[in-house]
């Protein structure tokens, strides 16, 4: 957690841009009844804006119904972050989460972006996408591979996309390249 608030606090005094980054929370960090408190500190220590941060969790940080997870994601908002719901629609999803969660992101998992071929799997993806802009969520689409599925996305009205289509994972020196080549943040 704090090597991502070092880079993020580094790309933001060495490059013009509002760069957002993405750290994920553990059930296990969930449960730290102190967490929120850890998360202000490193973000005052590093100087960070609070919204450039998000927060994912996944469906199994949530199974066990613990009260202190969802207190740990309402500090979290409380302080400013935005928090994402990640890898939804695999292993128990439940819409119930999605009204009781303070979540302002809901990530579509990959599984669902290989299967465009399948009428069921689209109804689907089209439904995630509109339930979640009734419920003022912004949706990501996970696993982007091609400009085929960029494209289908993009009519779905799907906020953001991510994916190998773009870039892999990068170590941080490498992604400095790719900005100081391009000149600005993406």
């Amino acid at each position: 957690m704090e090597e991502a608030f070092k880079q993020l606090s580094n790309c933001q005094n060495k490059y013009d841009g509002d760069l957002r980054i993405s750290v994920n929370l553990s059930p296990l960090e969930l449960y730290d009844k102190n967490k929120a408190d850890k998360i202000k500190n490193l973000s005052q220590k590093y100087k960070i804006r609070r919204e450039l941060i998000e927060f994912e969790i996944t469906e199994n940080a949530l199974l066990d119904n613990r009260s202190d997870t969802i207190k740990t994601l309402n500090e979290l908002k409380d302080l400013d972050f935005s928090i994402a719901l990640d890898d939804f629609g695999i292993g128990y999803s439940s819409l119930s989460y999605l009204s009781r969660l303070p979540i302002d992101t809901l990530k579509i998992d990959k599984s669902f972006i290989g299967k465009f071929s399948d009428s069921k799997n689209m109804i689907l993806i089209d439904s995630i996408i509109n339930l979640s802009h009734k419920m003022n969520l912004k949706v990501i689409a996970e696993g982007i591979e091609n400009s085929e599925q960029l494209e289908i996305m993009k009519k779905l009205n799907c906020d953001e996309i991510q994916g190998y289509y773009f870039h892999k994972p990068l170590p941080v020196d490498q992604f400095e390249k790719i900005i100081e080549e391009n000149g600005r943040l993406y």
